[in-house]
């Protein structure tokens, strides 16, 4: 038993060894299309580009191979996000080019929306407005084909920059109206409403609509502080210095010099500190990509340990399982023997059993003779002792009718005929039929009298006979001839031998009859 333990632990330590023991929290080939999904969402929902780089680096660390069309261009998209971010323009292009082109056969309008609005944006920051406005409106179809039109708020936001470069300010107004009334229907984006509001403001100012300005840049204004509130992911820094940008403009074009002196300097501050920010975007995000090489590294040295762990496992387990079928072979050849041996003893015991029953065909046999015996000698009993009675009523019939003779004749002489009588009552002694009936009964019921004296020390003599002539069935008359008494004096003794025997609920006959 503890053998099969540790076995049984040695095997659950191997396959624990095996395993990648890796948290749901890394990327396996198991998890990779869910990961690739989430990093997706992340990156164009949340603005959240960290989940990309465990993925990208997944891939590049295991080349791997996907099959799905869609999960390609999304993985192509995931990689032109990643060289934007780190200003790797050529990259950045051929990756936007190939997931725009791989989504062409993805039944998905989500990755060809914003493949679409990556390529516009490049296009935007190389100044080619028209090849710019081109993607966008394209990333904007297919957007407005889904029921969510999360992915399209940003290409609503940079095709209005594009339009206030151009400076067509009714442009602008539609295409930011179009995103803050998607907005408003989602929960998601909920942090690009102050820029809405800050391109509604400056398309306002520039049409002389100085009131409309001021309105949306404190909706902006408003907007950030909310979210700030709820820990929502904003860039302040990028956001102010674009509200302070417009407010210095709207200042100076109501010659309010000195607002828009300071609303200027305050904004020139803010781009200092946003090229920080980039930078330390920018070396995060470098660094992340480190740690995931010297994480893979680890992995490499673990991996190398697990192994050694494995074989010296392995090892262990070949000699363990050695060990267990070996004994499991010893323990099959003493189970063979004790059923052969089982065999051998069912084998007797049958012949056993065929023999006492034999013997016990024998003794019913035997015990049927006996009981015919039995059953004959008790019938020649009662045959006898009715012939006895018989008998005895006859010689009685003869003494009465001496007696009437002796009576009635007086020629007879007396002496003879008293002289017959007494030879008569010799003949027909009820002392000898008694004997003789006795003989006969014992023989077959040997303990009758034994028993019945157990039962009941004082019962008389006469009582005893009287219980063996009612135990061979004697009616009361014929028991009356034998021992000379009237029928009603043998009730009466019946009942005194009743009483004696204590027989309440049981006749006297089926007591005796049973003894």
């Amino acid at each position: 038993m503890l053998l099969r333990n540790f076995y049984l632990f040695l095997i659950i330590l191997i396959f624990k060894s095996c395993s990648d023991n890796n948290s749901k929290d890394k990327v396996t080939i198991d998890n990779l299309g869910i990961k690739i999904e989430n990093a997706f969402l992340k990156a164009e929902l949340e603005d959240d580009t960290k989940s990309l780089i465990p993925v990208l680096f997944f891939l590049d660390q295991n080349n791997t191979v996907l099959k799905d069309t869609c999960l390609i261009s999304k993985v192509y998209h995931l990689r032109a996000v990643k060289n934007r971010t780190l200003n790797n323009d050529q990259d950045f292009l051929i990756n936007a080019k190939k997931a725009v082109s791989i989504s062409n056969g993805c039944d998905e309008n989500v990755i060809k929306a914003v493949s679409n609005n990556l390529l516009g944006i490049f296009y935007h920051l190389k100044q080619d407005n028209l090849s710019s406005i081109n993607y966008y409106k394209k990333a904007i179809f297919y957007g407005e084909k889904e029921e969510d039109k999360s992915f399209i708020v940003d290409s609503y936001i940079n095709l209005s920059k594009i339009y206030i470069q151009e400076k067509k300010w009714d442009e602008v107004i539609i295409c930011a109206n179009r995103g803050v009334s998607i907005i408003e229907n989602i929960d998601a984006k909920k942090n690009r409403l102050r820029s809405f509001y800050t391109l509604l403001a400056e398309a306002y100012m520039n049409k002389g609509e100085f009131n409309l300005a001021e309105i949306n840049l404190s909706k902006s204004i408003k907007v950030i502080n909310e979210l700030k509130k709820e820990d929502i992911l904003i860039n302040t820094t990028k956001s102010y210095r674009e509200i302070y940008s417009v407010y210095a403009e709207l200042n100076r074009k109501q010659n309010k010099l000195n607002l828009a002196y300071n609303y200027m300097k305050a904004s020139d501050s803010l781009s200092i500190v946003l090229n920080e920010e980039n930078s330390d975007r920018i070396g995060r995000f470098l660094e992340l990509e480190n740690n995931l090489e010297n994480e893979l590294l680890l992995s490499k040295e673990g991996l190398i340990l697990r192994q050694r762990i494995i074989i010296v496992g392995g090892v262990l387990f070949l000699i363990i399982s050695f060990l267990f079928a070996y004994n499991r072979y010893k323990y099959s050849n003493q189970l063979r023997t004790l059923v052969k041996e089982k065999e051998n003893l069912n084998s007797e015991l049958k012949q056993n059993l065929l023999k006492l029953k034999e013997t016990h065909d024998t003794l019913i046999s035997k015990n049927e003779e006996i009981n015919s015996l039995l059953k004959f000698n008790k019938q020649s009993l009662l045959t006898k002792t009715l012939k006895i009675s018989n008998y005895k009523d006859a010689v009685n019939n003869i003494i009465k009718k001496v007696n009437k003779l002796i009576e009635n004749n007086t020629t007879i002489k007396t002496s003879k005929l008293f002289t017959i009588n007494r030879a008569l009552e010799q003949i027909i002694s009820e002392e000898d039929i008694w004997e003789e009936f006795k003989i006969q009964f014992e023989k077959n019921r040997p303990d009758f009298f034994e028993k019945l004296l157990e039962k009941s020390p004082k019962l008389s003599i006469n009582e005893q006979k009287h219980c063996a002539y009612v135990a061979v069935n004697l009616k009361s008359k014929e028991v009356a001839n034998i021992i000379n008494l009237s029928a009603r004096s043998v009730e009466t003794t019946r009942y005194r031998i009743k009483k004696k025997l204590e027989l309440e609920n049981e006749t006297l006959q089926g007591y005796l009859s049973k003894l």
